[in-house]
């Protein structure tokens, strides 16, 4: 990433842009060739367990949009395919009193519809 001269440190120095709002917690990224980011992030403040898959634009002027709202599933390691069609990621479900066991699975999202499909049906899928 370079540093945009219109930003600079308190000593005068050129510090990077910020591709997201500093409200998100963002744990993992992929950007398409398009300009378009996937991450998996969360809102500042919120749980682990709150992880989602977000989208955004590298321009200042947007703001994320939430991708996956998944109740008690993670969602982590978003990958854009290389032609853009959609995203690869990390799904797991959180542990419950009634579930105990973390399992997880590797799905595929499709864009813009949000369709998934799950991939792999391991115990130890990451």
């Amino acid at each position: 990433m370079t540093a945009s001269p219109s930003l600079r440190s308190e000593k005068g120095e050129p510090v990077p842009e910020r591709l997201l709002p500093s409200e998100y917690d963002v744990w993992s990224l992929d950007w398409s060739s398009d300009e378009r980011i996937v991450f998996a992030g969360k809102q500042e403040g919120e749980e682990g367990t709150k992880m989602r898959i977000w989208l955004s634009r590298l321009r200042p002027d947007t703001s994320p949009v939430l991708w996956t709202g998944t109740g008690t599933l993670i969602d982590s390691a978003p990958k854009w395919a290389p032609d853009g069609s959609g995203v690869v990621m990390v799904r797991k479900t959180a542990p419950t009193s009634s579930q105990p066991e973390m399992k997880t699975a590797i799905w595929w999202k499709a864009f813009p519809s949000g369709e998934g499909l799950r991939l792999t049906s391991g115990r130890e899928d990451r």
